[in-house]
């Protein structure tokens, strides 16, 4: 077990290692200069005409003149050996870390609001229509899922505001930190990997009720709930389990869409405002950060797997 976590944390940063030069390289291949566009952002307005000298003042500042590979290297070293992310092109030279510590939180209370709602009612509601199978109940829940898997999560933020904010005035539609901020973004994220949830859950469940074992439960005269929560439900979650952490991934990456229709003050808001000013220390840490946390997500995940079934054995 010891060598196959060295073998996936090795693969982890060798990942991280080529999603951060990816992410540099894309951000200059981009058309419009990285100098223009930060003093457009920090020095005259995004109307206003830049001068040459101002371009020359901010290559100069920010080593822009440098080769991409001294650049990316300068950026590397800091982070590998002082654990400083460099500072913001705009954020008028503050510290990446601190940035990144103020939007993080953020982002992990929707990611984590949104994935108890994934869990709490995608696994419980699976569960219920597979032992439901065929009845009105069932059917109700297979077309939810079904109308709730077409809608992307940005249509969906938008009915949600149309109704609940400004329709109704419920929520509001834009802010941080209280619950009314929070529900409807939590709820855009959560609404397709929940109806996916509910869907695998309910499928695994029917095939785990077919196999043999079970019939072997209920000739034993076990209660039906025995059967279902000692047996049948234990078995048909491992296969949910990688999904679960597979959409981790999914609602890190549905939030650069989602906190900005919320102006939610997360990673993924602070990643776009970054990419359209060329700030690449910003936008180079923030991806790093995403994937980091959802590569260890997984590795969690495949580990977790161990605790649900001690059977199997890692290589």
């Amino acid at each position: 077990m010891h060598h196959y976590i060295a073998k996936r944390l090795f693969f982890l940063v060798l990942t991280i290692f080529a999603a951060s030069i990816l992410a540099f390289l894309l951000l200059h291949a981009v058309p419009g200069g990285s100098a223009e566009t930060i003093a457009k952002h920090t020095l005259v307005g995004l109307e206003d005409d830049v001068s040459e000298q101002m371009i020359k003042d901010v290559s100069a500042k920010y080593n822009l003149f440098d080769p991409l590979w001294k650049q990316y290297g300068d950026w590397l070293g800091g982070v590998v050996l002082k654990g400083d992310f460099g500072t913001s092109f705009v954020y008028f030279d503050t510290p990446v870390a601190s940035l990144l510590s103020l939007a993080i939180v953020p982002t992990m209370i929707l990611a984590g609001t949104s994935m108890a709602l994934v869990i709490c009612l995608g696994i419980p509601l699976g569960i219920y229509s597979a032992i439901h199978e065929g009845k009105i109940s069932d059917i109700i829940i297979r077309v939810a899922t079904v109308l709730s898997i077409s809608f992307p999560s940005f249509w969906v933020a938008l009915i949600l505001i149309l109704i609940f904010s400004l329709t109704l005035g419920w929520f509001p539609v834009t802010g941080y930190g209280t619950i009314q901020n929070l529900i409807l973004p939590a709820v855009a994220l959560a609404l397709h990997p929940t109806a996916v949830i509910i869907r695998i859950v309910r499928t695994s469940m029917l095939e785990t009720l077919g196999q043999e074992y079970i019939t072997y439960t209920i000739a034993k005269g076990l209660s039906f709930r025995q059967i279902i929560w000692n047996h049948a439900v234990k078995n048909a979650l491992i296969p949910v389990i990688t999904l679960l952490g597979l959409y981790f991934g999914h609602l890190l990456a549905g939030t650069v869409i989602i906190e900005n229709i919320f102006a939610w003050p997360g990673i993924g808001k602070l990643l776009v405002d970054a990419v359209f000013s060329h700030d690449i220390p910003v936008v180079t840490s923030c991806i790093v950060v995403i994937v980091t946390i959802f590569l260890s997500v997984n590795l969690g995940v495949d580990l977790l797997y161990h605790v649900v079934d001690p059977r199997i054995r890692y290589e």
